[in-house]
């Protein structure tokens, strides 16, 4: 392999390694976004959270339905909280093994809804196509 390959190639694999606002696109999710089933209790312990309704989304970065669905759910979640005192909390799938086995999911994404601390509702198998879906879906679990 020639020199100039070899560094084309390089500069390559060192632009793919710099993170961005941009690329992730988790920084963009509503609410906090927790990587531990302690770090979520933690979070759910807290007041504004154990006496408020909290929908909590579980994803995976490498997740493409997570890619695309992060829009409609934000869109849905900004549009509802503005109407209703809600949390939002996303749990990273990939870094908090022991609260997917908790709640036995076995999909991403995922949106679970809880009231006063207790697991209500829980969305898996699918994801919202639009964010009136999802917004509508929210809206049923209040």
């Amino acid at each position: 392999m020639k020199l100039p390959t070899i560094i084309f190639l390089l500069s390559l694999f060192a632009l793919s390694q710099q993170s961005c606002s941009s690329c992730d696109w988790t920084r963009n999710l509503p609410g906090l976004v927790v990587s531990s089933a302690d770090r979520f209790d933690n979070v759910m312990n807290q007041a504004g959270y154990r006496d408020r309704t909290v929908f909590v989304e579980v994803f995976l970065k490498s997740c493409p339905h997570c890619k695309d669905y992060w829009r409609f759910y934000k869109e849905a979640a900004d549009r509802l909280g503005k109407e209703h005192p809600l949390n939002f909390v996303n749990v990273d799938a990939a870094s908090a093994g022991a609260f997917v086995e908790r709640y036995g999911l076995k999909y991403v994404p995922t949106v679970m809804v809880f009231k006063e601390g207790q697991l209500a509702g829980v969305y898996q198998k699918q994801y919202f196509h639009t964010s009136e879906a999802a917004y509508n879906w929210l809206k049923e679990q209040l």
